[in-house]
């Protein structure tokens, strides 16, 4: 994960103090102190495939080693600081603009994304390479006009858009305490505890072999099982080959029950060869709600007001908004109407076993809507938005959350089934809805500062869509402002895709005709 704040230049010298780099550092440093483990060595767990072992030293476990203190062979947190020669206003438009006549933005163009981030290297970020390398690294961007970004590097097994959301608005407001002179600094209260969520697991995780009821129901649930084992024939890169071998340590292994070959990853359906363009697409609140209720549209007769006020209840505008935006990308990629295509939507563990808020970590999975060409073609809001929510709804069970976790805890190797694909039949979504994205505020007084744009850098692939509040249009930060209604300044589509299909998505007829 690599998401950049960016901000304009300070209004006061008070502010402006606050966002000074060596400020910033030194309340990082204080925060930093609350996450210990995200200085340590991330590492594969030793394997062991007796029976007495436990799931933590099944093979592809990852674990964090940290606390050692110096000498202890730690890589830290690498912290740099750079200037650019830019302003803040030539690489972003300012939320007002962003947000006039329903405009797609063409951001690789005008935003140099790279430029933001840290060069250095962190733990897997060639998926390779781990020994030294940290786990986490922050940049400070210094404008030309007095803008400045602070941007991150994570490694995912360490923090999913939650995790780095918890850690953002505490540095935030530790840096606001710092600048006012505040005592007692606020209290930070991070919960880093892995083993909270292996006791929401359903069964015995440690069993030298899983219950193979609770894998028969966890695998009747809407996630895909793609196969990376099975996965090396013609059609796959070569430079993916070698992922698909079975590792040495399992060949000879007996596999347990967990073990049911899964689905070969359809290779011949994602071209990485083709460009992939980047658009950022704005609706309005008034578009939201206009989705919304033709989403919900699905019924007729005396009693359609009432009822269609009750089926808005159960659809909610994200669900509106994803089943919009999903017809619009499969009529771009001219899907044929009998065939098959997924929305495989990314949901965290945390709300649905009752882990905290502020639940260190990656506790997340996929989960694949699945619909027809055809819908997209008839533009039928209500079956691609009831497809969305009863796959969500069949994921919400607490139950089924813990049977998945089972399964999940049994697989003979963490890296073989992958949960999700890419390419022509495959749209991947994230949401960082309602985690208060706008409100990391470095500055604070008495109007504080919301950022210009957060920029949630995600790799150029075929099909992947991440969705956003806006930036608020008057450009103050609010404490919990856009999480009762994140829609309030209207949303940011962040979504890549093949240059031919995202050509003909922005033409699409239908993509404002809620405008």
């Amino acid at each position: 994960m690599n998401p950049a704040w960016i901000f304009d230049p300070p209004a006061t010298s008070d502010a402006a103090q606050a966002a000074d780099p060596a400020h910033l550092l030194a309340s990082f440093q204080q925060t930093i102190d609350s996450y210990p483990q995200w200085a340590g060595q991330l590492e594969w767990s030793t394997y062991d495939p007796t029976s007495t072992s436990g799931h933590t030293h099944r093979h592809g476990r990852v674990v964090i080693r940290y606390g050692a203190g110096e000498g202890g062979g730690e890589p830290g947190i690498g912290f740099c600081v750079v200037r650019h020669s830019a302003k803040v206003s030539d690489i972003v438009p300012s939320p007002v603009e962003r947000a006039q006549g329903n405009a797609a933005w063409s951001i690789d163009a005008q935003l140099p994304s790279k430029e933001l981030l840290p060069k250095e290297k962190i733990a897997w970020q060639d998926d390779t390479h781990f020994e030294g390398l940290p786990g986490v690294a922050v940049q400070v961007t210094l404008f030309a006009d007095g803008g400045y970004a602070v941007a991150m590097k994570i490694s995912h097994v360490l923090g999913d858009a939650t995790t780095l959301l918890t850690f953002m608005h505490d540095w935030a407001a530790t840096n606001r305490a710092m600048a006012a002179g505040t005592t007692p600094l606020p209290r930070l209260q991070p919960i880093f505890a892995p083993s909270f969520l292996d006791d929401k697991a359903t069964g015995d995780i440690d069993a030298p072999e899983p219950d193979l009821e609770i894998i028969r129901n966890a695998r009747l649930l809407p996630i895909h099982r793609y196969d990376w084992f099975l996965s090396g024939g013609p059609d796959c890169p070569p430079y993916f080959l070698p992922s698909t071998v079975r590792p040495p340590a399992l060949q000879k292994l007996n596999l347990n029950a967990a073990y049911v070959p899964g689905t070969p990853i359809p290779w011949n359906e994602w071209d990485l060869s083709v460009p992939v363009k980047h658009t950022i697409l704005y609706f309005s609140p008034h578009e939201i709600q206009r989705i919304h209720v033709q989403a919900s549209s699905t019924v007729s007769g005396d009693h359609q007001q009432r009822q269609q006020q009750q089926q808005q209840k159960r659809l909610s505008k994200l669900d509106a908004l994803l089943a919009h935006v999903w017809a619009c990308i499969l009529r771009a990629r001219q899907l044929p109407d009998e065939e098959t295509a997924f929305l495989d939507m990314t949901f965290s563990f945390r709300a649905r076993l009752g882990l905290p808020a502020s639940f260190l970590g990656s506790p997340i999975r996929l989960a694949g809507a699945a619909t027809r060409g055809e819908a997209a073609q008839r533009n039928d809001l209500p079956a691609l938005a009831r497809s969305i929510r009863s796959t969500l709804g069949m994921i919400d069970d607490e139950q089924a959350c813990a049977e998945i976790l089972h399964d999940l805890a049994h697989e003979p190797n963490a890296q073989n089934i992958w949960a999700t694909f890419l390419g022509r039949r495959h749209t991947l979504v994230t949401s960082w809805t309602r985690l208060g994205l706008y409100e990391v505020d470095f500055v604070g007084g008495v109007e504080g500062q919301a950022p210009r744009y957060v920029d949630a850098a995600m790799p150029a692939c075929d099909g992947l869509l991440q969705v956003s509040e806006s930036a608020p249009l008057d450009g103050l930060a609010r404490s919990n402002g856009n999480r009762k209604d994140w829609t309030r300044d209207g949303a940011n589509v962040s979504l890549h895709l093949r240059e031919d299909v995202m050509d003909r998505l922005c033409k699409d007829p239908l993509l404002r005709s809620y405008a």
